[in-house]
């Protein structure tokens, strides 16, 4: 799957780096616009930010979701959008990743039918793709999704159906959901169910050569809670489990021997510049484990001041799993209502995790006939930290909404052999128009 050899905290950091703040004015959750360019929820990743994707724990799967759905007036029944993502960072992967959706509503508390496409488009030769022996390439990814919810007394299910194609990858999911107010508008618990099917083949080789598959199974439970109309808590946990193929086809791990590590380290150590010279002609596949337990929890505070028509917002969110991954994100927003139909916003997000319990910077083998059981140069499983920061500035009235994000992001790899820093830059611009 060449998309996701090389995206690491690209689109799947850009996703979740630009997901809208709570609007000014209240403290509901905003209809807030969606984000392009997501990847396959759960077809990879490990334990960190946020939503959809390639990157490791940035799964939309493991996205603290579950707020009751926004209301929609009825004389505005008819929603488009069209949104456009860019990222580019500076090894050498750049994105643009346009989307158009629809949604049409059926009553005022949150029932819906949706719509959506996007396609991604992607041009790559980063560290990555050198190293792992793999020429860079460009390559399209598109998707669509259809949904829809209805409202039954204070009980809304979902239903939800989604596809996306590259040309080394297939992926089809399906979700249901249960919507539901305890009493009140003021307490909401929403219950869920995801799958996804993911079909991984190789460019270039025949299906009967070389195919493989993975499974995603998530679980999620979320409860919001309005204190009063200006403060809302949320908490929220997910379960996934995953079972099938989560290598990459792309991917060879470099090994070196004692003795050749061993002048390595003489000779100043390892690192992009140097493992070449000092690595074995023995190059072996990605091997992975074939099962991965994954469990999230997050909580949200959501505040509104009316005296300077501002909203903050604070989350956190811990993720953990069975491959020793651990990860911490903490995320503070501030949005204002500046002047009539103009709103900014800013946001800081900190992100931190530890590697995965195979995660090795250069794999040592006492002979080239030993491989390690699991192996993987994928930076996604390394420890890192990553800090993002971003602005939106909004424009609205009661009929259309024009928004502008920008973002840097920029990470730290404590032990990984290719890259110590990544910088990546987004942005994302979107048109909303309310019938």
């Amino acid at each position: 799957m060449a998309l996701g050899l090389v995206l690491g905290v690209g689109p799947a950091l850009a996703q979740d780096a630009v997901e809208p703040p709570p609007a000014a004015g209240t403290a509901e959750e905003p209809d807030a616009p969606e984000d392009a360019g997501s990847e396959d929820a759960g077809s990879e990743g490990a334990g960190s930010e946020g939503a959809g994707s390639e990157h490791a724990g940035s799964d939309d799967e493991l996205d603290d979701a579950g707020a009751a759905p926004p209301a929609m007036p009825l004389d505005g029944r008819l929603r488009a959008a069209t949104d456009v993502l860019v990222y580019s960072d500076d090894n050498a992967v750049r994105v643009v990743s346009p989307q158009l959706s629809v949604r049409y509503a059926l009553d005022e508390d949150g029932g819906e039918i949706s719509a959506r496409a996007v396609v991604d488009v992607i041009s790559a030769a980063s560290v990555d793709v050198v190293t792992h022996a793999t020429n860079g390439f460009d390559e399209v990814r598109y998707e669509a999704e259809l949904a829809a919810s209805k409202a039954f007394g204070d009980h809304t299910p979902s239903l939800a159906y989604r596809a996306s194609r590259e040309p080394d990858y297939v992926s089809h999911g399906v979700s249901v959901g249960l919507t539901s107010r305890l009493g009140t508008p003021d307490s909401v618990l929403a219950l869920g169910w995801g799958g996804t099917f993911d079909r991984v083949g190789r460019s270039g080789t025949p299906r009967d050569a070389f195919e493989e598959h993975l499974q995603t199974h998530t679980a999620s439970l979320a409860y919001t809670q309005t204190l009063s109309p200006r403060l809302l808590l949320r908490g929220a946990y997910n379960l996934v489990y995953q079972r099938g193929y989560m290598e990459k086809p792309y991917r060879y791990v470099p090994l070196f021997t004692e003795a050749q590590a061993a002048a390595a380290e003489a000779s100043g150590g390892l690192d992009l510049d140097s493992f070449d010279a000092f690595r074995s002609n023995v190059r072996p596949p990605e091997e992975v484990p074939d099962t991965r337990v994954r469990h999230a929890a997050a909580l949200r505070a959501l505040a509104y001041f009316p005296d300077t028509r501002t909203s903050l917002r604070l989350d956190y969110r811990f993720y953990a799993d069975d491959w020793d991954v651990r990860a911490h994100t903490l995320e503070p927003v501030v949005r204002s209502a500046i002047r009539e139909h103009w709103e900014l916003a800013g946001w800081l997000r900190a992100y931190r995790q530890s590697g995965a319990s195979f995660w090795q910077r250069a794999y040592v083998v006492p002979d080239l006939g030993t491989l390690p059981h699991y192996r993987s140069v994928d930076r996604d499983l390394s420890p890192y930290t990553t800090l993002t920061f971003g602005l939106r500035t909004t424009w609205r009235n009661e009929r259309w909404a024009v928004y502008l994000d920008a973002a840097v992001a920029q990470t730290w790899y404590d032990d990984f052999l290719y890259l110590d820093t990544l910088t990546a830059l987004l942005a994302q611009a979107g048109v909303r128009i309310t019938l």
